[in-house]
């Protein structure tokens, strides 16, 4: 549908020790409906924080959307 977005992720941004990657799934989920409604360059800026705001980094992270045109 117009307006629809497609994300894409690479692990170390969903990806926590101890903890199954549902649960950043989820976390990636939750931060995307926040935010869908911004710019994507926004968008993405703003799940990439809201998801290592907590987190100290010990991977590559990579987040890619997409908005598709109506």
């Amino acid at each position: 549908d117009a307006g629809a977005l497609i994300v894409w992720c690479s692990d170390g941004l969903i990806e926590r020790r101890n903890e199954p990657i549902t649960k950043g799934l989820d976390r990636l989920e939750q931060a995307v409906r926040a935010h869908r409604h911004q710019p994507l360059n926004a968008l993405c800026d703003a799940v990439i924080a809201s998801l290592t705001e907590d987190t100290p980094q010990e991977d590559d992270i990579v987040l890619l959307a997409l908005r598709l045109a109506g």
